[in-house]
């Protein structure tokens, strides 16, 4: 199997840390090809970046798609990002990193906490949960107040930071049922 993941933004260092997860989570057997967008926005922390980059994004991978045999698109983005358009003008599956992490919660627990990089996010992400119909099963979307880049090249502190914050949020979300907490680091 052979599965091109895209990262919508144009940031190489966070294409490597992409790249570097999928290959850990793919079977064994299957090959991973990244690219990032060749145009659009460094960063994907807001509307504007989704908007600005999706049509850069959704124009490279039909045209890569077209050039080389892939199985799959994994479309490594919290955000829109193209998905439809993917969906729309390509003959195999596209599959977004948002859309099955949040399905997948749904079967992890009773309800799950989507994590987002900036404040700035929230709304946004917010109205993805709804888009893809997990409103009833979404307890809230919160920050973890650092942007994708400074993430991918600090993981080790991010993932630090990330873990004292959902140990902290889980301990004030009071519930009877197991939390989920989404989030792409």
């Amino acid at each position: 199997m052979r599965i091109l993941v895209v990262n919508p933004n144009t940031s190489g260092i966070v294409l490597e840390v992409i790249e570097r997860s999928a290959r850990r989570a793919a079977a064994e057997g299957t090959e991973i090809v990244g690219m990032a967008s060749p145009g659009g926005t460094r960063n994907i922390d807001s509307a504007y970046g989704d908007y600005m980059s999706a049509p850069h994004m959704i124009e490279a991978v039909r045209r890569r798609v077209g050039e080389e045999s892939f199985d799959a698109v994994v479309l490594a983005g919290f955000g829109n990002v193209g998905i439809h358009a993917l969906r729309e003008v390509l003959s195999i599956p596209v599959v977004s990193i948002s859309e099955s992490s949040m399905a997948l919660a749904c079967q992890l627990g009773h309800r799950f906490t989507s994590l987002t990089m900036l404040d700035q996010f929230i709304p946004y992400q917010q109205d993805m949960v709804r888009y893809y119909g997990f409103e009833a099963k979404c307890a809230s979307v919160r920050a973890i107040n650092v942007n994708v880049e400074a993430a991918a090249i600090e993981r080790e502190r991010t993932l630090a930071e990330l873990t004292e914050a959902v140990l902290y949020q889980s301990t004030m979300i009071r519930t009877r049922w197991p939390m989920i907490f989404v989030r792409w680091i």
